[in-house]
């Protein structure tokens, strides 16, 4: 009885292990993931503690530390700033700011 629970304790190890890669989703790596998530949250709280801008409406994604910066705001000065906000957080390699200006 022993012998089976450590089978099965082993078998489930193994499928676990074996389906964690997937977890991550975009082909990550699940360390790269769990960071690229951090950071979109530390950038994401950042631009919600700013009062120059619109954290809901300004949309954050992150792969390998590249956040990317989309939707649409206020002012020239509100894509700068949150431009600014998202390369202060530690982490981001690079920002692909495609924030557009207008009144939506």
């Amino acid at each position: 009885m022993t012998r089976m629970k450590n089978l099965v304790a082993i078998a489930g190890t193994a499928l676990a292990l074996g389906l964690l890669p997937a977890c991550a989703g975009t082909g990550q790596k699940v360390g790269t993931a769990v960071d690229d998530t951090t950071i979109t949250t530390k950038v994401k709280t950042a631009l919600a503690a700013d009062r120059e801008v619109s954290a809901t409406r300004v949309h954050v994604e992150t792969k390998a530390g590249e956040v990317r910066l989309s939707g649409n705001v206020k002012s020239q000065e509100e894509r700068r700033r949150a431009e600014r906000i998202a390369r202060d957080v530690h982490g981001v390699t690079t920002v692909d700011n495609e924030l557009t200006v207008g009144a939506n």
